[in-house]
């Protein structure tokens, strides 16, 4: 174990955990966007990692996964939704449907915006690739 393998473990967890946060916010945000007080009131409409933390599912399994150098998954605390409350602007069933799928489209919208960034900082010279 060198100094690189530690660097990429360490790289790959603060990887982890943000996509996990992002994640997470995405369910808390459109819940709240559709009317659900729920997500809001336990503090879940943010992006602060805390906040979405599961000890077990963000730290502890990813994190013996990285050091063994096997599969690495990692979960955060699930947003809690009531349906019931989402605005009638939608049905409660297509509510739950966009609740579901705000997670995964983060992800990929923060995947894109990490390409981004990665791009022009190896283009400009900024970063190295190695």
């Amino acid at each position: 174990m060198n100094l690189e393998f530690f660097r990429n473990v360490i790289v790959s967890m603060i990887a982890l955990i943000l996509s996990i946060a992002v994640h997470e916010f995405g369910h808390a945000f459109v819940a709240d966007r559709l009317g659900d007080k729920l997500p809001r009131s336990q503090g879940r409409v943010t992006l602060n990692p805390i906040a979405h933390m599961s000890l077990l599912g963000t730290v502890a399994l990813p994190l013996i996964g990285l050091v063994l150098g096997g599969f690495v998954i990692g979960w955060g605390k699930p947003v809690m939704v009531q349906p019931v409350s989402f605005s009638r602007r939608f049905r409660m069933k297509t509510g739950h449907l966009m609740v579901a799928a705000a997670g995964p489209i983060m992800n990929l919208l923060f995947g894109m915006v990490i390409s981004i960034i990665l791009l022009v900082c190896v283009r400009s010279g900024w970063c190295r690739t190695s």
